[in-house]
């Protein structure tokens, strides 16, 4: 069992800060360089932590460390080196958000799947992901925002230029579900945001 304990919890959130992984765990830091920047960190229902980096993607399993980044010998591995966001799913997907679009990892068999993002010219690059409570993956770009439709294997765009009843094309910076399982969205340069997934209604907060 890899629980964190509040002290672990605590030591990750430090580093988070810092964007530095030192000596967390017992880590070897040597797969950690000081430029290299930790943007995200994920618990899948293993137990396994997975680090997101500005130079590719570790797992570690209580013991070692398992890198995953492109290189010459695998050059497609991930959409890119640089991983800005984590997300998982029930049915044991990883979400991998980059700044060339996402990857999905399927942690049992290890199968990739890809997905660009190109509705503007910066919705490939992805600022951060949310999975709720009815296993809807949420998308925020630096172009606006987006949900994976797992029926079509689509992402559905739900922004425009305009903001016409939806959130407008802007850099979507934060996600979070309450617990009355309405979707609030924080953008850079818009304002905030609130969806009601049961009328398919966002509302521009304050009103």
């Amino acid at each position: 069992d890899l629980s964190l304990t509040e002290s672990e919890k605590l030591a990750f959130d430090v580093a988070l800060h810092f964007g530095t992984l030192i000596a967390i765990l017992n880590l070897d830091i040597s797969y950690f360089s000081y430029q290299n920047s930790i943007n995200a960190i994920y618990q899948d229902h293993i137990g396994f932590l997975w680090i997101g980096t500005g130079q590719g993607l570790y797992r570690y399993n209580g013991y070692t460390v398992e890198v995953y980044k492109n290189h010459q010998g695998q050059p497609n591995l991930l959409t890119s080196n640089n991983i800005l966001c984590l997300a998982g799913d029930s049915i044991g997907h990883l979400w991998v958000g980059t700044d060339r679009g996402i990857t999905r990892l399927h942690l049992a068999s290890g199968e990739r799947v890809t997905y660009h993002l190109t509705d503007f010219n910066n919705t490939d690059h992805i600022t951060v992901m949310t999975v709720t409570r009815d296993e809807q993956l949420w998308v925020g770009t630096k172009g606006g925002l987006y949900r994976y439709d797992a029926a079509d294997d689509v992402f559905i765009l739900h922004c425009d230029q305009r903001g016409n009843s939806r959130v407008p094309h802007s850099s979507i910076t934060s996600i979070l579900e309450d617990s009355q399982g309405y979707i609030w969205i924080g953008t850079w340069d818009r304002g905030l945001y609130r969806y009601d997934p049961t009328k398919g209604t966002y509302y521009e907060l304050p009103r």
